[in-house]
């Protein structure tokens, strides 16, 4: 039962691990169509090849020691002076003081048409 688990599971990670669900079939003497994707019937009486590792197991240290790279890594891309300047620094203060007057003249709109008789931006 687990052996047919194991294929099914196998069979649904093909087109993500083509390498081991290849190393799979060798190892459960399988032919193509009976790792195809709807192949879902049970295998009884087919002999196997001896126990070998499939893969080889993520141990925490190698985690560990990959992010302690990227932090030195990191740590080295920070003293890095940046490449790109603004070009004008003072761009975005501009922009600011356009969107308050913008907001002004809205308020002064408002002022000027809701006054009694005025017809001046209407």
């Amino acid at each position: 039962m687990c052996i047919n688990l194991f294929r099914v599971f196998t069979i649904y990670l093909k087109p993500i691990l083509p390498k081991l669900a290849s190393d799979v079939q060798s190892f459960l003497n399988l032919e193509d169509q009976e790792m195809a994707w709807g192949e879902t019937r049970q295998l009884v009486g087919c002999p196997i090849k001896p126990f070998q590792h499939l893969m080889t197991r993520v141990e925490t240290k190698q985690i560990e020691s990959l992010i302690e790279d990227n932090k030195q890594n990191l740590v080295t891309a920070r003293k890095k002076p940046r490449r790109f300047k603004r070009r004008n620094p003072g761009a975005a203060r501009n922009s600011r003081m356009v969107l308050r007057n913008r907001s002004a003249l809205r308020s002064f709109k408002k002022l000027i048409c809701a006054s009694p008789g005025s017809s001046v931006l209407k």
